[in-house]
């Protein structure tokens, strides 16, 4: 736990892990920046119900914005090692790793990432089931999108 926040009562920064890019391969260009734009949304009411809690919450997709983190990984003006790496920067000042499980997290290299580093820092882990969060109807729209995907280019 960060020694400050400790110190002043103040409360633990969660880290919110969730799937940003994961799956959209094979998807038209709108399924796609649909995708991107529901996960926008739905890490959001996360956040926000969180915050309601009083918790203080870090999001790196909803810092980045989707659609901007996908386009300078997609053309290598960010390659993921550099995403990673201002990711691994934040991790390391919260205290909590939250995993958002939408569609995609198993998958995703990103949350996979983080989860390891939070257990060499022996942080604590937990996982945040959307539908207590997340209107049903962002889960729907967004499992429908995902379902036009191509099955052969994988994830």
């Amino acid at each position: 736990m960060n020694k400050k926040r400790e110190e002043t009562n103040m409360p633990k920064l969660i880290y919110l892990a969730s799937p940003a890019t994961t799956w959209t391969s094979g998807l038209d260009e709108e399924s796609r920046d649909r995708v991107l734009e529901l996960r926008g949304i739905a890490a959001t009411y996360a956040k926000r119900r969180l915050m309601n809690e009083g918790r203080m919450v870090y999001s790196p997709v909803l810092y980045w914005t989707l659609p901007f983190l996908y386009e300078i990984m997609q053309h290598n003006d960010w390659p993921h090692e550099r995403v990673m790496d201002h990711c691994y920067t934040m991790l390391e000042r919260s205290d909590v790793l939250f995993v958002l499980e939408l569609p995609g997290w198993k998958e995703s290299s990103g949350i996979a990432q983080e989860m390891a580093w939070a257990q060499e820092a022996n942080m604590s882990k937990s996982h945040i089931f959307p539908g207590r969060y997340v209107p049903q109807d962002i889960l729907e729209e967004l499992d429908e999108h995902l379902d036009k995907r191509n099955p052969w280019l994988g994830v």
